[in-house]
């Protein structure tokens, strides 16, 4: 149908208009399941995501996986840039964790648009056929002829310049890295503030080694090559720094600009910004340089020798194909180390042929082609084998030939195309050594003149998988390159790749792995002693080190010199050298009794040789933060010592969301959930879904509604209108589909929460899980009977009820604008937080604040003092008269010897002084605090103090709080807990066996003095007045029973 071009104008009107209209009559998306496109039909939760992005300025969606959000959001953005009018020009900026994540949605908006009619196209000139600009159309900034354009890039502070979008898309901002979603969003407030809209939705290469506690791995084991930018995978451990650390993030960067840094012992390539750990020459320095910073002649170090290694020996699922014929039989449970010793020998001098006839693989030869007699390796397998009298051992065995394709072994693979199977790696110790020594029989070589040792091979790849084994045993390698010029062998010119070991490393491979030839074992032998200054194995800036501990030590050179550490040239330095032997140095902190980070016995730092560019494919893998682990990001690639992203996600989307459901920002929430939509709730294929009721403490399913209409229609068992009061009774909804994903997410609770259920808690490895959190906000959070103190911060719910107990807890602070006090009042009677203050004081302010409330509730006080502050808190109450036994006391052991800390001593009790050491006793706090919130013997009222189990998540193991947010309610919750579950308990228990004593005694006197005496057995709560002379007790003989009393009346725990 052919259109004027009034009608024209019309209809694009009318699709700017109606943005719904447009997508679902000009627009095709792609449909898996009928393998091709089909037009766009939105359903109606995208439709009311597509009014949501017409109608508000800023919206932040929170969407389950596979919902289309991004999909629908690109329709809508295509629309509006393509028909926009050349006077109300669009420009829009996608930002995400990496620019290839943003590419792709700009490359969806792109496809979208040229979808649209070219009629629509009115700025196009008569002699284009296409939407854009030639002058700017990349994969990552296009411009179109009415001109709007589209951009995309990785979000950052310095992301805007020179651009000012009026729509900033920000997707996945979930994963947004470090503090760059918040750097981002505050430098794109000029363009929001005058009328921009905002949609937020939520590097080595992969042959690079890396040690995990399951052994070496290569970076490609991580990968999952479908993914772009940043997501959650299974957890890892790879190995950093000092000790290993886990994660389940990981990244992929894209093809980006490289550098390939070559040292003597190792080789690695990673993106410009990738870091290392390194001295810089240029700087006189040790830091981490990114490595576009770093030059040739710059020090890097190599941590070596972990000797961390698999256990996966098991081959009890290899099962071979059944051959009547075959005679030969192989088929092991368990791989021995004679099989591992087979298979090195193999890959260095083996050589296969298969018997293949109409199709019908017969049988396998595998021959061993080699000068010394291998017939005891066929003999320790069982297998029969034959001997053509020169170089060739061969066995015909079809099984053993699957066996060796089942551990990886490509049998079709040449000699430069070798390499090391996967599965190899994963081996024990003993059969990796036998591994190696199978090999090094073949291939390897121990000199005649000097006994060093190396390997030759035409395969670079399996030259860099043998160094890192090495490596791993703690032996360095020497890497080289040789052009062999033609031979009557080999008629072209070729390159071997060896390994070359130095005497030192040398005598470490005869020590550890050894030769089976003896021929190749006994130049042992001839390896010459080491000299002990090793003038290429030094510590940069180690004459520094050495001049400042020198004279800390106050030792004479005498005494180094005659123990056998001569630093007298070190000593007298005049400046020219400044590097030291790592030998001479870790004798010297050896008599000094000294340790330095980087020097140890298994670092040794190595000049950069060469330092080369390159494009490829990086990857990250992403690390939690840890403010007391320096190395917290650090993991060892090909033995470098690496930098790596921080995990802990950019607060920025969490924020948002949190402050716009406050009502305190000017986002507008867009909630998608899995079951609103039919393609997944069971409605469009009937399968429908079901509603399971949990336990609340066991997690037991004790009820199941089953409803095959999906909340559709008359007969539904629950309509969709009832839905939001099933969650709100704590029904979780079930479909085949949610069941389907759960599988492929491997029932990962973490990565549920994330991409199905779309979850704050749980989706950040929560430390309370989220059903506890809801069910404390449905049953017990409460908002406050008044607000007091002069702040308004002192929230209270309950007052005093005498014959009560309480227990009051204070989290100091220092006082600052950004440090947090917190105080949480508890009744231990009843198991209900009563009271409750959050804000900025100075300690001895919290001071007043703690005496005040504590006399008004008659509570047993406990205050944090790890760092000092709470001592000034506890000092402070003293002062002010607060019984000291109403004060909780620890053990001095752990306690910090800070200078507030030292002042407390004089309060010292048995041992104790008061206060809490929250540190030394945090895993136990914590512990009683997420059981106190699950068997719900906390009820928590604030609905301030329920936020921070939101972001209270584990990081590297730790309970913490995330980056951006605080636990101060949380933690004086947590410390009500624990002294509610040690000291209280174990008074309940004193207080009933003290009754049992006191009730049978009577005291009757007008003395007043002894009544003064009785009144502090009342104090205790122990005392009573009843009549009865069961035992005629004197006041004398009270007073020497007092010390039954002394213990509880203090509350000194």
């Amino acid at each position: 149908m052919s259109l004027s071009k009034a009608q024209m104008l019309l209809e694009i009107g009318k699709c700017l208009t109606d943005p719904i209209y447009a997508i679902e009559n000009y627009l095709e998306t792609e449909d898996r399941t009928q393998d091709g496109f089909v037009p766009f039909k939105l359903f109606p939760r995208q439709k009311e995501l597509v009014s949501a992005y017409k109608a508000h300025h800023h919206n932040i969606v929170m969407k389950p996986r596979q919902a289309g959000i991004s999909t629908t959001t690109a329709a809508y953005l295509s629309v509006l840039t393509a028909l926009a009018s050349n006077k109300s020009t669009q420009k829009v900026l996608i930002a995400a964790n990496k620019q290839e994540t943003a590419k792709e949605f700009l490359k969806k908006i792109r496809d979208f648009t040229v979808q649209l009619p070219a009629w629509m196209d009115v700025y196009r000139p008569p002699n284009s056929d296409s939407w854009f600009d030639p002058e700017k159309n990349s994969s990552s900034h296009y411009k179109l002829w009415n001109g709007s354009e589209v951009k995309a890039v990785a979000s950052s502070k310095d992301a805007l310049r020179g651009y000012t979008p009026s729509v900033i898309v920000v997707d996945e901002a979930a994963f947004i890295e470090g503090n760059k979603g918040e750097e981002f969003y505050t430098a794109a407030q000029p363009s929001l503030s005058t009328g921009g809209r905002s949609i937020l939705i939520s590097c080595v290469t992969d042959d690079t080694f890396v040690l995990t506690p399951k052994g070496i791995k290569e970076v490609s084991d991580f990968v999952e090559y479908d993914k772009e930018g940043g997501y959650f995978t299974k957890e890892y451990e790879v190995f950093g720094y000092g000790k290993s650390r886990k994660s389940n993030i990981f990244h992929n960067n894209g093809y980006v600009d490289t550098k390939i840094i070559e040292t003597k012992f190792s080789k690695l390539e990673g993106s410009n910004n990738h870091k290392l750990y390194a001295y810089s020459e240029k700087d006189n320095r040790f830091g981490w340089y990114k490595l576009e910073e770093l030059n040739v002649d710059d020090y890097v170090p190599i941590i070596y020798g972990h000797d961390v290694w698999g256990d996966n020996d098991d081959c009890s699922d290899f099962t071979p194909i059944e051959n009547i014929r075959n005679k030969n039989k192989f088929n092991p449970s368990v791989i021995t180390e004679d099989i591992s010793y087979f298979m090195g020998l193999f890959l260095a001098e083996g050589s296969t042929y298969k018997f293949i006839k109409n199709g019908k693989h017969y049988g396998t030869s595998i021959t061993i082609s080699c000068g010394d007699d291998v017939s005891h390796v066929f003999d320790k397998l069982g297998l029969n084998h034959s001997y053509d009298g020169q170089w060739h051992y061969t066995t015909g065995s079809k099984e053993l030939g699957e066996f060796l394709e089942y551990i990886g072994f490509d049998l079709s693979k040449k000699a430069k195309e070798k390499v090391i199977p996967k599965r190899i790696f994963e081996l024990s110790r003993n059969n990796v050594i036998a591994f190696i020594k199978g090999f090094m029989d073949g291939d390897g070589h121990s000199r005649q003149d000097n006994g060093r040792v190396g390997l030759c091979s035409s395969s670079k790849r399996l030259v860099e998988q043998f160094r890192m084994l090495f490596m791993n045993f703690g032996i360095l390698c020497e890497y080289q390159e040789i052009l062999m010029k033609p031979t009557k062998r080999v008629k072209v010119e070729s390159t071997n790749f060896r390994l070359n070991m130095s005497t030192r490393n040398s005598k470490k491979y005869y020590n550890i792995i050894g030769f089976d030839f003896e021929r190749k074992q006994i130049k042992r032998e001839n390896l010459v002693t080491p000299t002990l200054r090793n003038s290429y194995d030094v510590i940069p800036m180690g004459v520094e080190i050495v001049k400042e501990s020198y004279k800390k030590s106050k030792k004479g050179l005498k005494f180094f010199r005659d123990n056998g550490c001569d630093i007298s040239h070190v000593t007298k330095n005049n400046g020219k050298v400044k590097h030291v032997s790592r030998e001479l140095m870790l004798s010297f902190l050896d008599l000094v009794n000294e340790e330095h980070g980087l020097v140890k016995d298994n670092i040794t730092w190595v000049k950069i040789k060469s330092i080369t560019n390159n494009k490829n494919e990086t990857y990250d893998f992403s690390l939690p933060d840890s403010e007391e682990d320096f190395w917290c990001h650090s993991v060892l690639y090909n033995g470098i010592l690496g930098h790596q992203t921080p995990n802990g996600h950019d607060p920025l989307y969490h924020k948002a969301y949190v402050t716009a459901e406050k009502g305190k920002n000017n986002f507008n929430i867009i909630s998608m959930k899995w079951y609103e939509d039919p393609r997944y709730n069971g409605r469009n294929d009937g399968s429908g879904m079901s509603w399971i009721l949990r336990h609340e403490k066991t997690d037991e399913v004790i009820e199941e509604i089953v409803d095959p209409k999906s909340g559709f229609g008359p007969d539904a068992v629950v309509p969709e209108e009832k839905w939001v009061e099933m969650i709100e009774k704590g029904y979780e909804p079930r479909s085949k589909w949610f069941d389907d994903m759960c599988a492929q997410l491997n029932h990962n609770a973490r990565s549920i929460a994330q991409e199905l259920l779309c979850s704050f808690v749980g989706s950040g490895n929560n430390v309370i899980d989220g059903k506890y959190k809801n069910r404390q906000e449905r049953d017990n959070v409460k908002d406050p009977i008044r607000k007091e103190w002069i702040d308004g911060n002192m929230w209270i719910w309950e007052d005093p009820i005498e014959g009560h107990q309480y227990i009051m807890s204070a989290d100091p602070s220092s006082g600052s604008s950004d440090d947090f006090a917190g105080i949480c009042i508890w009744d231990f009677t009843t198991g209900n937080q009563v009271a409750e203050y959050h804000g900025k004081v100075a300690p001895d302010v919290l001071g007043e604040i703690c005496k005040y409330y504590g006399e008004s509730y008659n509570a047993f006080v406990v205050v944090d003092i790890t760092g000092g502050w709470g001592a000034s808190v506890i000092l402070k109450l003293i002062e002010l008269g607060y019984p000291k036994k109403n004060l909780y006391y620890d053990v001095v052991v752990g306690i910090d010897s800070v200078e507030n800390n030292k002042a407390l001593q004089k309060f010292m009790d048995k041992g104790k002084l008061p206060g809490l050491s929250f540190q030394k006793n945090r895993n136990t706090i914590i512990s009683k605090l997420e059981e106190s919130v699950r068997m719900d013997s906390f009820k928590i009222r604030s609905k301030r103090a329920l936020a921070e189990i939101e972001t209270f998540v584990f990081i590297s193991g730790r309970a913490d709080h995330m980056k951006g947010y605080h636990d101060d309610l949380l933690m004086s919750i947590a410390m009500c807990c624990f002294v509610g579950a040690t000291s209280f308990k174990d008074i309940e228990k004193s207080k009933g066996q003290a009754k049992a004593i006191v009730n049978s005694w009577s005291v009757e006197t007008n003395d007043i003095s002894d009544n003064k005496i009785l009144g502090e057995v009342a104090g205790t709560g122990f005392y009573t007045d009843q009549k009865t002379k069961n035992n005629n007790v004197t006041v004398d003989q009270f007073k020497e029973n007092m010390w039954l009393f002394g213990g509880m009346r203090g509350f000194k725990k």
